[in-house]
């Protein structure tokens, strides 16, 4: 017969004998070493928790930054590297137009980009001006989520947790993206 010897409710051998040798021995074809013993039921030892989506804080912040990246490259990714590379300049070419302090070239670059865009000086370089207070805008807020998502990694004690950090990140930008088109 198949016997579990039991110490302190835990099956820690299993033998084969003709009878119950100990008080311990306790009869059983099912029972595996590892499981537990109570009254008269044998279970399995309850499974591992499974392993962290992310071991460290820094592979969680890596997923983090690389889902800002995502989000942010929507805006980036719909302009030319050469259009971003001129937005400072426009900026300032077009905050210039509107206080009145252009220069003779800025003044015909404003007024030959919007007539490619079918717009006055005037109407192009507001344009301008609210496209680059959106753009900083968008960049403000997705910086302190980063910080704020940063420094709330930086506080967690069980890797089991990151990922429940970075899912509230992502839930809390989830409505900034949507007023923004982006997502």
């Amino acid at each position: 017969m198949k016997y579990a010897i039991i110490d302190e409710g835990i099956v820690t051998n299993i033998v084969l004998a003709d009878d119950q040798l100990a008080e311990n021995w306790i009869a059983s074809d099912a029972a595996q070493i590892g499981w537990t013993y109570e009254g008269d039921i044998f279970a399995p030892p309850p499974a591992p928790p499974p392993a962290p989506t992310y071991a460290t804080a820094a592979e969680a912040k890596a997923a983090m930054t690389a889902w800002i990246n995502q989000l942010t490259g929507t805006v980036q990714n719909t302009y030319p590297q050469v259009v971003q590379n001129a937005w400072f300049e426009e900026e300032a070419m077009a905050a210039a137009y509107l206080s009145g302090t252009e220069d003779a070239a800025q003044l015909a670059t404003l007024t030959a980009d919007g007539l490619a865009k079918g717009r006055t000086p005037a109407e192009h370089a507001a344009r301008i001006l609210d496209n680059a207070q959106t753009f900083r805008s968008i960049a403000a807020q997705m910086r302190r989520l980063w910080l704020a998502t940063d420094a709330a990694l930086d506080e967690v004690v069980d890797p089991h947790e990151y990922e429940a950090v970075l899912t509230a990140a992502i839930a809390q930008a989830a409505p900034l993206a949507a007023a923004y088109g982006l997502g």
